[in-house]
């Protein structure tokens, strides 16, 4: 596994509900089913715009990039809640985000595209949230 695969394995992703919901890559998150349950949708997804290709931009021009993916999202009617990733080394800044409910892959695979990720998280059914890569 690379380096970059490891840093993405490793993050943590928060969505944040009044109990934040703490995401961990190929572990079960039964939280996510109840939050499923309650926005009517079968999957869901993290995503985030802010430092594209693993280069850091300064926080002003993330949160430039964050306002562009609401406004996409809102556009495509897309129900929402804010993230935010943390590295646990302590190497990366906290990245904010959004849970997006039930939008197809390929819809998400897009937009990751489109904002210069390399990956994003699929939060499927079984609750076991899986890292997607936005070239495969």
């Amino acid at each position: 596994m690379t380096n970059l695969a490891q840093a993405y394995q490793g993050a943590r992703y928060y969505i944040d509900t009044p109990s934040p919901i703490l995401i961990i890559i190929d572990q079960p998150q039964p939280d996510l089913q109840a939050l499923h349950q309650q926005h009517r949708c079968t999957h869901s997804h993290i995503l985030t715009p802010c430092n594209p290709h693993s280069r850091r931009l300064r926080p002003a021009a993330n949160l430039r990039r964050l306002a562009a993916l609401r406004h996409r999202l809102d556009i495509l009617s897309a129900t929402v809640l804010p993230t935010h990733n943390t590295d646990p080394t302590g190497q990366w800044p906290d990245e904010p985000g959004f849970w997006i409910a039930g939008l197809p892959p390929h819809t998400i695979r897009m937009l990751a595209k489109s904002f210069g990720q390399n990956a994003w998280v699929l939060c499927p059914a079984d609750t076991i949230a899986q890292l997607q890569w936005a070239a495969g």
